[in-house]
């Protein structure tokens, strides 16, 4: 895993990143091109994942927050 260093300051790492393997760079565009089926997906079914991710991300939020401020090297 790769490191996350801080803008304000390289010496503190602020959280750390897998790295894909050789596999999962070999099939990236494969998996972009796949991800147009987005396209066909009924409004519906759409507004239900929007909605569900939304919700995801406001249980995350206090690590998202500190995750951001630390980002921005505050």
């Amino acid at each position: 895993a790769g490191a996350v260093r801080g803008p304000a300051d390289a010496g503190v790492v602020v959280g750390r990143v897998g790295e894909a393997t050789a596999g999962e760079a070999d099939r990236a565009p494969a998996r972009a091109r796949d991800a147009r089926a987005w396209r066909s997906t009924p409004v519906a079914e759409r507004a239900r994942l929007l909605e569900r991710a939304a919700d995801l991300l406001e249980d995350r939020e206090p690590g998202l927050l500190h995750l951001a401020v630390h980002e921005a090297g505050k």
